[in-house]
This record gives C-alpha cells, structure tokens and sequence, in this order.
C-alpha cells in the first residue's frame, strides 16, 4: 500500500509491505474476510500444546 501526504511542503511517501502467507481469493479481496484454512483438530491440537 502507498500513502502519500499532500499538506506539508516536504515529499512524504509511505510504503507498508504486508506479507501474504497464502493466496487470497475472490471471496477474500472483494470482503475483506478470510477464511481459515487450518483444520479444527489441528487447531485444537495447537491450541492444547500437543502440536
């Protein structure tokens, strides 16, 4: 994402790097929600500490 500030009299660019860990699809971009794709027992395994 680029933000940039038109205000000041000084050249302001923001850049924010957001690392994707998975691919996002059409449901994903458009919504703005993401679906987990980690099982419920591996969650709950994790989440227990047996990993």
């Amino acid at each position: 994402m680029f933000y940039q500030l038109f205000e000041t009299t000084e050249y302001h660019l923001n850049l924010r790097l957001l690392p994707r860990l998975s691919t996002a699809a059409g449901f994903e971009l458009n919504t703005g929600i993401y679906i987990n794709t980690v099982s419920p027992e591996k969650a709950a395994s994790y989440l227990k500490g047996n990993e």
